[in-house]
């Protein structure tokens, strides 16, 4: 009878230890906290996307520009050359 007994509680204990970890999986499976994060990181760098683009096209347009200011100055030195 004892021996039952003793085989009785070292059986509950492993399922207590079981149920805990079932309990633990569970937890962690339905914790969104990591998905929400991601999605708050993601839209992130959309938005960082969206201003380097505006920038570089800033940067592009102000590139263009000062080429065709040179390029304006270049002929007109080349016209007064000629003359």
């Amino acid at each position: 009878l004892n021996t039952a007994r003793d085989e009785l509680h070292s059986l509950s204990q492993q399922l207590a230890k079981v149920k805990a970890m079932i309990d633990e999986r569970g937890n962690s499976m339905t914790n969104t906290n990591p998905l929400v994060r991601i999605k708050t990181a993601l839209q992130n760098i959309k938005s960082e996307i969206r201003d380097y683009d505006l920038e570089i096209g800033v940067l592009e347009h102000t590139l263009l520009h000062k080429r065709l200011e040179n390029h304006a100055m270049n002929s007109s030195s080349d016209r007064t050359h000629a003359q």
